[in-house]
């Protein structure tokens, strides 16, 4: 436990940021994911890499359900807005598999968090 505790107080701890990648919800360009304790955040970006001003976060309470597709290798997550019906957004990586992982295991540990 010690050493959980001690890992949980540095710098980077549950912060993943995965290479850019094509996403669904840009006509054009790619996306930085990053998976946090706090939730997902989606950063705009060239077809390069090269970051640009657009981002979207999205809390944990906000995603209903995530899933990976083998089919499509992508990662795929719901979310919901106030007052908005639900959303899906893919995110097609090579990591697609590690992203589900990611957002598994960061929600639960956000969630046992709470609720100490």
């Amino acid at each position: 436990q010690a050493f959980m505790d001690l890992a949980r107080s540095l710098p980077g701890y549950c912060y993943v940021v995965f290479p850019h990648c094509r996403c669904d919800a840009r006509k054009t360009g790619n996306i930085i994911l990053t998976i946090t304790l706090d939730g997902l955040r989606m950063r705009a970006c060239s077809t390069e890499g090269v970051p640009e001003k657009q981002e979207h976060s999205f809390s944990w309470d906000m995603i209903k359900n995530y899933e990976a597709d083998f089919e499509e290798q992508s990662f795929a997550f719901q979310y919901t807005r106030e007052q908005q019906d639900p959303k899906w957004v893919r995110v097609f990586s090579p990591f697609y598999l590690y992203m589900e992982l990611c957002v598994h295991k960061a929600k639960e540990e956000a969630l046992a968090n709470e609720s100490v």
